[in-house]
């Protein structure tokens, strides 16, 4: 009983001098913001959690209380200011880290996504650089509008039979079977699944939806990865959905260091065999980073163009303004149904154009 005390009192003590140091000394202890958010993380993990994903809005209001440069949290200060944007981000004359605890909630270390500092991201990015240049997404406009013909296809059905079909995992197929192919010359064929294999958009969803909860837990991560893949199964499907595709994506980073290691010297035929290639750093070379630099590829592929063209095609359904003018203006280059104008057609068109980046 008197340990039970003597902690107890100890750990009242330790929150005190915290709160006392966090307030008065710290370096960031000029800064105006509430001293709740300056004490602790419980005030983000309340307006995140909690209510949901509601702390940017909570920082908003911030802004209108405390001015333009606010505290949000003992570590981090908020800034809405335009005149600090060229301090902020980073340039080639002035480099930048990333926040390492931000960086681990998504466990992709090695990747170019997982790298803090500007050196390793340089150092990873520059290999995988030049298969999104522009004419590298020109010689794959080919593959695109294979798999848009294939979403084509089964939108008509669904039409002829009066089905519901959900755009957002359509859309989350068909950018999935788009990148997998184009990063691993493998197609998961998730347009030709039942429901679109709805896991993908879910395993994602899932994914960035528990990135919040890790920010704050980082040990539930150590937790997922410890935890047997059938467990997954039963427990969390949308956890087990990823740890099945790292997995498959793991085993394809090992065959593609075999095959390169038997074909020295040679260039690879896809993204993932040139990361592979003996031609690489030996210390980018390992299964575990391969891994997931193809699946934060995979991800950033998958989700973002998915998620722009459910947004996108919601807008345009409900305004039919927007719907007429968009149509008039893709006929001048698709006259046809069966039309396939390149991307330099299409970028030449100002209210497509528009429409893509707002």
């Amino acid at each position: 009983m008197a340990l039970l005390v003597v902690l107890g009192l100890g750990l009242i003590a330790y929150c005190a001098v915290v709160s006392i140091y966090r307030l008065y000394f710290h370096p960031l202890s000029h800064i105006p913001g509430p001293k709740l958010a300056a004490i602790t993380h419980g005030y983000e993990f309340y307006h995140n959690i909690i209510r949901g994903g509601m702390f940017i809005w909570e920082v908003k209001r911030l802004h209108q209380v405390y001015g333009p440069i606010i505290r949000i949290n003992p570590r981090e200060v908020h800034i809405l200011d335009p005149d600090y944007y060229e301090e902020i981000y980073a340039s080639s004359a002035r480099k930048r880290e990333k926040d390492p605890v931000l960086v681990a909630q998504f466990d992709l270390p090695g990747s170019g996504f997982g790298s803090v500092d500007a050196e390793s991201h340089r150092e990873r990015r520059a290999p995988v650089d030049k298969f999104f240049s522009k004419r590298a997404i020109e010689n794959t406009e080919g593959l695109i509008w294979k798999n848009i013909d294939k979403f084509f296809f089964y939108l008509v059905e669904a039409y002829k039979s009066h089905s519901v079909v959900s755009l957002d995992a359509g859309f989350a197929a068909l950018t999935s079977d788009t990148i997998y192919e184009y990063v691993y010359s493998f197609n998961p064929c998730s347009l030709d699944k039942e429901g679109f294999n709805a896991g993908v958009r879910d395993g994602i969803n899932g994914l960035f939806r528990s990135a919040h909860l890790l920010y704050f837990f980082p040990i539930l991560q150590t937790i997922l990865n410890a935890t047997p893949i059938g467990w997954l199964e039963k427990l969390n499907p949308p956890a087990f959905a990823l740890a099945s595709q790292k997995r498959d994506l793991y085993d394809r980073a090992v065959a593609a260091l075999k095959s390169a290691d038997v074909s020295s010297g040679k260039r690879g035929d896809n993204l993932i065999n040139s990361l592979a290639a003996t031609t690489m750093p030996q210390h980018m070379r390992s299964p575990e980073r391969l891994m997931n630099e193809g699946f934060a590829l995979i991800i950033g592929g998958t989700e973002t163009t998915a998620r722009t063209l459910a947004v996108g095609a919601w807008h345009i359904y409900s305004s039919s303004d927007m719907r007429e003018k968009l149509r008039a203006e893709l006929k001048t280059v698709m006259p046809f149904p069966e039309s396939r104008p390149r991307w330099n057609e299409l970028e030449r068109l100002p209210y497509l154009v528009s429409l893509s980046s707002s």
